[in-house]
């Protein structure tokens, strides 16, 4: 799940993990829309009206200390970046950690 508070409340893009399975997933967010792929193709959306964030940024755990969602996962090479990826960038960033 990807979450956003917003104005209104949280925002969130769901999708359905498999247990022992690795999955590359990138979460974009942009005005107006966040948006989840795995493994280079989208898998969820939803219309965002979530201003520009302040405050901690938290990986694996919902920041909602109302609400906590621990991750059970594991998270490897974690990457931020200052403007959103486009599909085509992150379809091929996917296809280069599938090379062998």
């Amino acid at each position: 799940e990807v979450a956003n508070p917003a104005p209104g409340g949280w925002e969130t893009v769901t999708y359905a993990c498999v247990e022992g399975r690795v999955d590359h997933l990138v979460a974009v967010y942009e005005p107006g829309a966040m948006r989840l792929y795995r493994n280079g193709g989208l898998v969820g959306s939803t219309p965002s009206t979530m201003i520009t964030p302040t405050g901690t940024l938290a990986f694996g755990a919902r920041s909602d200390p109302a609400s906590p969602s621990p991750f059970a996962g594991v998270i490897d090479d974690l990457a931020i970046y200052p403007t959103a990826l486009t599909p085509t960038r992150i379809a091929a960033h996917f296809a280069l950690g599938m090379t062998p």
